[in-house]
């Protein structure tokens, strides 16, 4: 995705997911790389997926590995556990 796509993308996410926060575990630097193990906290406040906002709290595993040229991005590569997102948000 492009940078526009990008801030469009967690324009909406955030707007889905209110209150959310990310808790750093881990971060690593090497040459011109930077990675971090991360978890995404939020609550359900909107549609995601067609799932009616349901107001639980998801917690979202999340892996992002970013590289620099020139002091700035240029790549990024993300995994983030969206399934998991799904599965405490259809919960009974």
């Amino acid at each position: 995705m492009g940078k526009a796509a990008v801030v469009g993308f967690y324009r909406g996410l955030w707007q889905v997911l209110s209150d959310s926060n990310i808790e750093v575990h881990d971060l690593v630097e090497q040459q011109d790389r930077l990675a971090c193990r991360a978890t995404m906290s939020a609550v359900h406040r909107g549609e995601l997926a067609g799932v009616a906002p349901t107001g639980r709290r998801i917690h979202q595993p999340v892996m992002t590995i970013l590289r620099f040229a020139d002091d700035r991005c240029v790549e990024r590569w993300s995994i983030a556990d969206f399934p998991a997102v799904m599965a405490q948000i259809t919960a009974a």
